[in-house]
């Protein structure tokens, strides 16, 4: 407890120091208007033509075997969506863009969404040049690392500055007051990733507050000490931030993408996410620097971590 207190205290000295740092010295950069690219005189038929002309493969992944973007001009990838939860954009397509247009964070610029059927959407988005944070983080010294850090502990902090468009609805953005269901498989497990939809604050915390409805993997012995999750404040979260969803770009600049899993969620949410996937994970890009360096991004929450941790058996 003694330890943990300590940890605590000199996470909160780093990140002052850090912020403090940020704000006197730290430019942030120009936010670039989106520039012409090769499908801006195509319709939204013949951009649905152009992948259905690529071939299946490229839709997988080739690390995990999964669906993935896949990139259908020299300027744009396409993302395919399915099972949007509420009618019009989806909602990581609205997350993005609030982004995109909310902060100095580098953000792909979406170029289109092509409503398809039963639900489902293509995203059209700009191609990144450059590699994963998967791929350089292993080959990054410690000041790089540290660095890196800083740049994303910047973007956490822009990414809860952003006002709530539906104040008191957790979980993803969509159109309208409809809330849509909540997800991340590194906190609700792989087995059942989504969970909701909560029309309030106060439900969504109710949720984690009652531990036996929390899963199949709910431990039956006694938990050990049991918060109370009080946090009303919705901030946003990218809810999936992991080194495969920053790009080094050649441009300089560290890209964040993949905004599938990005809401609204009480503050520590971002941190107990981010730490459960670390955990869960096994590439080199896990090692000791990331995991110690998340509490300096995210800012520690280590009794909501331990709570939520004791009732899955992982």
């Amino acid at each position: 407890m003694i330890l943990q207190l300590l940890h605590v205290f000199l996470y909160k000295v780093a990140t002052a120091a850090a912020d403090g740092w940020s704000a006197l010295f730290q430019s942030c950069p120009v936010k670039s208007q989106p520039k012409d690219c090769d499908i801006d005189g195509l319709d939204d038929q013949q951009i649905y033509d152009l992948c259905l002309s690529l071939p299946s493969e490229a839709w997988i992944s080739t690390e995990t075997g999964e669906d993935c973007p896949a990139r259908i001009s020299l300027d744009v990838i396409g993302k395919r969506i399915y099972d949007r939860p509420a009618p019009g954009s989806p909602p990581e397509a609205l997350a993005q863009e609030l982004v995109r247009n909310s902060t100095n964070i580098p953000v792909p610029a979406i170029r289109r969404v092509i409503p398809h059927e039963k639900g489902c959407a293509l995203i059209v988005m700009d191609y990144i040049p450059g590699v994963s944070l998967s791929a350089a983080w292993p080959r990054m010294s410690l000041w790089q690392k540290i660095r890196t850090a800083l740049t994303v502990r910047r973007y956490v902090r822009q990414l809860r500055s952003i006002p709530h468009p539906r104040p008191g609805i957790p979980g993803p953005l969509a159109e309208g007051g409809v809330p849509v269901p909540c997800i991340s498989p590194a906190i609700f497990s792989f087995m059942r990733p989504v969970r909701g939809p909560f029309t309030t604050t106060a439900e969504f915390l109710a949720y984690f507050n009652t531990a036996p409805k929390f899963g199949p993997g709910l431990r039956l012995l006694p938990l050990p000490r049991k918060p109370t999750l009080t946090d009303e404040k919705l901030v946003l979260s990218h809810a999936d931030l992991a080194p495969r969803n920053l790009i080094v770009g050649d441009d300089g600049q560290l890209w964040l993408i993949d905004f599938g899993h990005a809401g609204f969620y009480p503050i520590w949410f971002e941190y107990v996410n981010t730490s459960m996937d670390a955990r869960l994970e096994s590439g080199r890009e896990y090692d000791l620097a990331w995991r110690t360096l998340i509490p300096f991004i995210c800012d520690p929450y280590y009794y909501v971590l331990e709570y939520i941790q004791s009732v899955y058996l992982r």
